[in-house]
């Protein structure tokens, strides 16, 4: 059992991270063959492995040569042109590892294993706290327990506990890489976490002393959070993007020429170059259309059509009440025997398998 948690191929390379007391049961249980050990769910485990492989084939490989673009023209970009490469990679990154985490967990469900799930609907978190949370949960549940926690976790008044997530979150930057922009990186987030953690602090005391006094009706209560829900949501994501500055840049002139280009605008700028790299072999017979229509700027509508659907996709699967890990578990076995769910689904597999036509690599190998 401990040889077969070793060398586990699904979550050997890029996680989740499995812990030992969750893991050798399992495997225990499995090579003694006991009868309550967990059942293999082929259906299941294929459904999800085909939605994952669909995020990293159909939607992070699609984002990525926009973002191999936007990096390596930094000294040229724009404000509109930045954000557009900064949310690409946001959505690269995101559908390129939880693309692979669902795979390992389609596969693991196939194989009757158990493993932890590595990301909660990220992109709903209301501030940069609960963000993490969410974000490569099973590394920063392997962060907490052996360095915030030996370090005295929040035992120890509210500095100490300041000190150590910002330990935390420097060690996770050497964990990426030990270039100065990682640990630039690790310590912004440290610092937004830690201010997050007080002002979510400072919140709760003042709903306490707010309590005696005269409430509000639910509706308007309800309204009140909705809205600031929502400007969380959007405050965590727009920080999400700064930090992944230091996080992609090589070296820190990098760093500061995309700082820069977000106080320049031009239009159209580099965004008109950046979608010109969405060149698809899908996009071949709508871009034969658009020539034949539109002689001048025919191409340049599909390749910005190719890119606002890219945006559009990307935003729906982050905002949806379930994510795949979910959807697949609240599906009935009714759902799984209906023809057209299985059309589909085998659709979107062979799909994304002819998506891949060279070496496909994962984001988070390197690290």
């Amino acid at each position: 059992p401990y040889l077969a948690f070793v060398i586990y191929f699904p979550t050997l390379i890029q996680g989740p991270l499995t812990l030992s007391n969750e893991m050798l049961p399992q495997f225990g249980a499995l090579y003694r063959n006991e009868s309550g050990r967990v059942k293999p769910d082929i259906a299941g485990g294929f459904v999800l492995f085909t939605f994952g492989f669909a995020k990293k084939m159909l939607l992070a490989d699609h984002f990525a040569p926009a973002v191999n673009f936007g990096f390596s023209s930094a000294p040229y970009l724009d404000l509109l042109t930045t954000l557009a490469v900064l949310i690409s990679y946001a959505f690269q990154l995101y559908f390129d590892f939880s693309g692979y985490t669902d795979m390992a967990l389609g596969i693991s469900m196939m194989l009757g294993i158990q493993i932890p799930i590595n990301f909660s609907r990220p992109f709903q978190a209301e501030n940069i706290r609960d963000f993490w949370k969410r974000w490569h949960m099973t590394l920063m549940r392997f962060f907490t327990r052996y360095v915030y926690i030996p370090l005295g976790g929040s035992r120890r008044g509210g500095l100490r506990t300041a000190l150590n997530i910002l330990a935390v979150f420097l060690v996770s930057a050497i964990w990426h890489g030990s270039s100065l922009c990682y640990l630039l990186w690790g310590g912004i987030n440290g610092i937004f976490v830690v201010l997050s953690h007080g002002m979510e602090k400072r919140r709760r005391n003042q709903k306490k002393e707010a309590a005696g006094e005269a409430q509000e009706t639910v509706e308007g209560a309800r309204k009140r959070a909705g809205i600031a829900g929502m400007a969380g949501r959007i405050q965590t994501f727009l920080l999400f993007l700064l930090t992944l500055i230091f996080f992609r840049s090589e070296n820190l002139t990098q760093v500061g020429q995309l700082f820069s280009s977000l106080f320049r605008i031009t239009f159209p700028g580099f965004f008109l170059r950046m979608v010109q790299t969405l060149d698809f072999p899908e996009n071949y017979l709508f871009k034969q259309i658009a020539v034949r229509l539109l002689p001048q700027s025919g191409q340049n509508l599909v390749y910005l059509a190719t890119f606002f659907l890219l945006m559009i996709v990307a935003f729906c699967l982050i905002l949806a009440k379930k994510d795949a890990c979910e959807t697949v578990s609240s599906l009935s076995e009714a759902k799984w025997k209906s023809l057209p769910f299985a059309l589909g689904v085998g659709v979107l597999f062979v799909y994304s398998l002819c998506s891949l036509t060279g070496v496909s690599t994962f984001l988070y190998f390197k690290f």
